[in-house]
């Protein structure tokens, strides 16, 4: 467990190292908050319409501290995500470091380590988002004049806290499946390139192609089945549990039967596993340069 730890340790502090991959894919999140807070405000200011509107109905800070985890929920959220993450991975094989490190090491070790290490500087950069927009809008609210809701209090922050982590968790591990799909490629190709494309056209497909893809042949086959297959698509999976979570009902897509909040929370464990598993299985027994 400490030679584990200690991997994980070099792994960030090498992630970190590479100032051009932190800057394009993890200080951005935090510096697009601030610019839409920074525009609201300025547009607020100019406009005493709009300002005198929003005074009468503003943002709710509990609402405004998930936005940055729904963004991990379209495919231009995920652009940043998948370039990062594929990089720490596919880059090995272009800068040929793997020859100095798997020695020492179990390849399924080392490809934990960097699940880990990539995991932790997600979750980091957006919940500092989620903190940096919440605060920066609420310093809007102090300059135009209108109120930040709800009170906070014991209740109210115990009820934030639970949903935010429920809503975080699940974005953030259907977004990790796409993820896990370019990772995937990029082991197979040894290309960073393209394991970001592959990433992004999967990712366009599941959120704008897949339910429209599976309607057309279900219509042109005549076979209703098809049609219900959306329901093993992790974006589907995804929005599921959030509607489950939020709401206590499942999320509607056409006109197939639902599933259960444990049914997608099964599938999408799944997608993870076998994308995982195929990740060192095929690392496991490729041939490093």
């Amino acid at each position: 467990m400490t030679h584990f730890l200690m991997l994980c340790r070099a792994e960030w502090r090498k992630i970190i190292g590479n100032r051009l991959l932190m800057g394009c894919l993890i200080y951005t999140w935090p510096l697009v908050g601030i610019v839409i807070a920074c525009i609201l405000t300025l547009a607020f200011a100019l406009n005493s319409e709009a300002r005198e509107s929003y005074v009468a109905d503003p943002f709710r800070w509990t609402d405004i501290a998930l936005i940055p985890w729904f963004l991990l929920n379209n495919p231009l959220g995920r652009l940043l995500l998948i370039g990062f993450s594929v990089t720490i991975f596919a880059g090995e094989y272009q800068y040929r470091t793997w020859k100095t490190i798997l020695p020492s090491n179990p390849r399924w070790i080392m490809m934990l380590v960097k699940y880990v290490a990539m995991s932790g500087f997600i979750v980091i950069a957006l919940t500092v988002t989620s903190f940096i927009v919440v605060a920066f809008i609420g310093f809007m609210n102090l300059i135009v004049g209108a109120p930040y809701p709800p009170t906070l209090n014991i209740n109210t922050l115990s009820d934030f806290l639970q949903d935010y982590l429920l809503n975080a968790s699940v974005l953030f591990f259907a977004t990790l499946v796409v993820v896990g799909i370019g990772i995937l490629i990029s082991i197979i190709t040894r290309s960073v390139l393209i394991g970001i494309i592959a990433g992004v056209f999967i990712s366009f497909i599941e959120f704008l192609g897949i339910p429209a893809l599976l309607a057309i042949a279900a219509g042109i086959l005549r076979e209703e089945w098809i049609r219900k297959l959306i329901v093993f698509v992790p974006s589907y999976n995804a929005d599921n549990i959030v509607s489950w979570v939020n709401f206590n009902e499942p999320a509607v897509y056409f006109d197939v039967e639902p599933l259960s909040l444990t049914e997608s929370v099964g599938i999408l464990t799944m997608w993870l596993l076998i994308l995982f598993g195929l990740s060192i299985f095929v690392f496991q027994y490729q041939d490093i340069d």
